[in-house]
């Protein structure tokens, strides 16, 4: 009997939220399964968290199923995990077929063939590639300089395949439905592709956007599934939900408005609530979509401002001053919808004087209590315009395949000294912010989370005001004293959620490694007073 395993792992590191749907596992299986019904798929998850155990399952159940076919989703965080995996993979089965895709191998492809020869990798978004590797690897009936989107080596040299933008998006085989929050998409791209500090996904040049809309009855669809699962909670996927289309953006929120009891979380630019450049009837149309969107079960808005310096802005090429960012937000309060901001406060360029402007419309609109990460700092990423400006400036230092990022100096030692004092306070509770952010996000326990995520972004405006207020003098004297005691308050957090944990009767997974994180926190912090 012929051979129709398939192995299908998703890799999670820091950046990914523990809960996350493996969505792009699931869009690969159900676009495999369509065109091979008679595949048998088996689907992973594997996480920088895993215990060893965990991952010798994972290489025992592939010796047992001796798969045609491997494939690895690798987004940013998971370098070392992937590299690690792909060893005891090789080593276990020398002979096997694998595939890359993802943030990592699509924009950093040498990074794994020069350790993996064998390797192929789908750049951008792969499942009609995928689909066409597998026709490959059964029938033979096709070549790889056919197949669209790769990346390989030939005659050892690194060898592309034209990047095909897939014509549809297909509803997702849901898998393991209980242990995930729901993703759905209804777009994909980004209709401005502009701002400097994104690293674009390579698509097909000959495509006149950069953003299209997903047929919506094939979202409502989608929702419906998960609806039927149990799952009356999800987010959005779409980094630009509205897109350039407001029209079929409207078509959608009737759409969900027929369907009762969900609620949804979504992902904008500040200009789809406002924009800047719309006529009065426009953005009123705008601002009726989110009031229709509220009653269809809109809960939470993410909206990406970046900034609220008019000269940084520019620098992003946002398209959008700070008084617009502002106003767009305005609409969403008196809405009385939940909303985050998205927010790169230092980038390499910045000077003193942006930093004030930042702090002062935070402190005069409130919104530094929105922000999602205040101590942000901007992450030149492979392939994006801000990183060619520093390359210019000779500004840029070493590569970090982890992440992507390049790291960099800043050009205002000031602003260097308080990034940096910054990052130290902050570093610490990263992880436990995280986790209590996600939980927030998704309603669970919610005014415990609401209360500490409140309490950590209080104190990361006044450490910043405190540093920024001293600029003058030498900054690091004076954030050693700063740090000490905002770091006990900052104890004091931890401890409260702490026991918050402890006395619930049940923990989800996360909330159990959150309830971890938090208590070899306290002792750290103890042992070191």
């Amino acid at each position: 009997m012929k051979n129709t395993n398939i192995s299908l792992i998703q890799l999670y590191g820091n950046l990914q939220p523990p809960d996350a749907e493996p969505l792009s596992i699931e869009i690969l299986s159900a676009a495999a399964l369509q065109s091979f019904p008679s595949l048998n798929i088996n689907m992973q998850t594997l996480s920088i968290k895993d215990s060893s155990e965990y991952k010798e399952n994972i290489i025992e159940i592939m010796l047992t199923q001796n798969p045609i076919l491997i494939g690895l989703s690798i987004p940013q965080s998971t370098f070392d995990l992937a590299i690690d995996l792909l060893r005891n993979i090789y080593q276990n089965l020398p002979d096997a077929n694998i595939i890359l895709g993802h943030a990592l191998p699509t924009h950093s492809p040498e990074m794994f063939l020069q350790m993996f020869p064998r390797l192929i990798i789908v750049r951008g978004w792969g499942e009609d590639s995928f689909v066409q590797l597998i026709d490959y690897f059964l029938n033979k009936s096709l070549s790889l300089e056919q197949i669209p989107s790769l990346c390989f080596l030939k005659d050892h040299e690194l060898h592309f395949t034209p990047i095909i933008w897939p014509d549809k998006i297909i509803n997702p085989l849901r898998w393991n439905s209980h242990l995930y929050f729901p993703r759905v998409e209804a777009s994909r791209g980004c209709q401005h592709d502009i701002c400097t500090f994104c690293t674009r996904q390579p698509r097909d040049k000959k495509r006149d956007h950069a953003w299209s809309r997903r047929p919506i009855e094939q979202i409502i669809e989608d929702i419906l599934i998960l609806k039927s699962k149990g799952k009356t909670s999800f987010t959005f996927t779409d980094e630009d939900f509205i897109g350039n289309d407001l029209g079929s953006a409207q078509d959608l929120a009737e759409s969900l408005s027929n369907i009762r009891d969900i609620q949804f979380s979504l992902s904008v630019r500040a200009d789809n609530i406002l924009n800047p450049q719309g006529t009065f009837a426009e953005n009123e149309q705008r601002r009726q979509l989110f009031e229709l969107l509220r009653k269809s079960g809109l809960y939470l808005v993410f909206i990406g401002i970046e900034s609220l310096s008019n000269s940084q802005l520019k620098r992003y090429a946002k398209g959008v001053n700070a008084d617009d960012c502002i106003k767009s937000v305005q609409v969403i309060q008196n809405l009385g919808i939940g909303f985050e901001m998205g927010y790169i406060l230092f980038d390499p360029l910045m000077n003193p004087s942006e930093l004030i402007e930042n702090l002062d419309r935070l402190d005069e609109s409130g919104l530094w209590a929105n922000v999602g990460s205040l101590f942000h700092q901007l992450r030149p990423q492979k392939g994006s315009n801000y990183l060619r400006l520093l390359i210019r400036s000779e500004m840029v230092k070493n590569y970090n395949p982890n992440s992507m990022l390049y790291n960099y100096e800043y050009s205002d030692h000031l602003i260097s000294e308080i990034a940096q004092l910054c990052s130290e306070w902050y570093k610490d509770i990263e992880n436990i912010y995280r986790l209590a952010r996600n939980m927030e996000r998704v309603g669970s326990f919610n005014g415990v989370y609401v209360y500490f995520i409140f309490g950590i972004r209080a104190l990361g405006f006044r450490l910043l005001r405190t540093l920024a207020r001293n600029r003058i003098t030498y900054c690091q004297s004076i954030g050693i004293q700063s740090l000490a005691s905002f770091s006990e308050q900052r104890l004091g957090l931890v401890k409260g959620l702490y026991h918050s944990l402890l006395s619930k009767s049940s923990l989800t997974e996360t909330e159990s490694a959150l309830k971890k994180l938090c208590s070899n926190f306290i002792l750290r912090e103890l042992g070191s007073i």
